[in-house]
């Protein structure tokens, strides 16, 4: 899904100001730029100021008539999108979505600054684009309800979208804790002799930071979903600080089925990185047969 649609008309606009302003170096005129925003001039002013304001990687400013951007020298158009996004209330909320931190508006109203009735202005706006994803908001307790995997694929689109360099940045975790997580990942795919692409490692360092979160409020994977054959777990030895991690930070203790449950994105043979986890999926998995046959014939 495009997650600019949670945003709301004011942040949409600042952000395609934002775009403007970055990819018009040579500057623009104010009519220019209210022709492309269809606003008035005191609202694009307002927009400017809270720019300049929020944020310190680049200045809105109008030299000889025209509205140009002086930036830092190592920011992208993808790190002011990115701060863009993480600054929006939409996003903050979805986040929360993900922690289960609060059970109702008040409390998420408390935890973000923000009034109870933008809080539910917010969420009124978020909820058709979930619905469109199949995903249910309940509002008492504050939960999202649907498809495991439709879940957790929104979160990992949600952070997908947030994320602007190679290295990653997971909310509530310290690097160290982040490191075992991508130590995990790198195990599992070495015994598995699976592709070492970054696009997987990156994948899977999502799935398994927000699995960890589901686990831990208790939404689990549908364990006869996931292969117990074909694919090898990584030996708890070999994985101590994520076994420590995931107590630690999670209240969690390391199983074969949390495991599973964690990279539920092979198990389950939604992704499926190597020759032999794709004889195992065509042999006993019927869907990924039927959608690989499919797949072929479009070739």
């Amino acid at each position: 899904m495009d997650f600019r649609e949670i945003l709301g008309t004011s942040n949409k606009r600042r952000l395609r100001l934002i775009e403007l302003m970055y990819y018009s170096r040579e500057g623009l005129p104010s009519e220019r730029i209210l022709n492309e925003l269809e606003c008035s001039l005191p609202i694009l002013l307002n927009d400017i100021s809270l720019i300049n304001e929020l944020q310190d990687n680049f200045i809105v400013e109008k030299v000889k008539g025209l509205y140009r951007v002086k930036l830092k020298d190592d920011v992208s158009i993808g790190k002011l999108y990115s701060e863009a996004l993480t600054t929006a209330p939409e996003f903050q909320i979805m986040e929360q979505l993900l922690f289960e931190s609060c059970d109702n508006i008040s409390e998420l109203s408390s935890l973000l600054f923000l009034s109870t009735s933008n809080i539910q202005r917010y969420l009124k706006k978020i909820e058709p684009s979930l619905n469109k994803a199949g995903i249910l908001l309940l509002y008492r307790p504050l939960r999202l309800e649907g498809k495991e995997s439709v879940i957790r694929h929104f979160f990992y689109r949600y952070f997908i979208e947030k994320q602007y360099t190679l290295k990653y940045s997971l909310p509530e975790m310290n690097d160290d804790q982040i490191q075992s997580i991508e130590k995990f990942i790198i195990e599992f795919t070495k015994i598995n002799h699976l592709a070492k692409k970054h696009i997987f490692h990156k994948r899977l360092t999502y799935s398994v930071f927000i699995s960890l979160w589901r686990i831990k409020n208790g939404h689990h994977y549908a364990p006869e979903e996931l292969r117990t054959q074909g694919l090898l777990l990584p030996e708890k030895e070999r994985i101590n600080d994520f076994s420590r991690m995931i107590r630690l930070v999670f209240n969690l203790r390391l199983t074969d089925e949390i495991m599973r449950d964690c990279l539920w994105v092979s198990f389950s043979d939604s992704i499926v990185f190597s020759r032999e986890h794709r004889e195992a999926a065509l042999s006993d998995n019927p869907r990924y047969a039927r959608l690989f046959n499919a797949h072929l014939e479009l070739m």
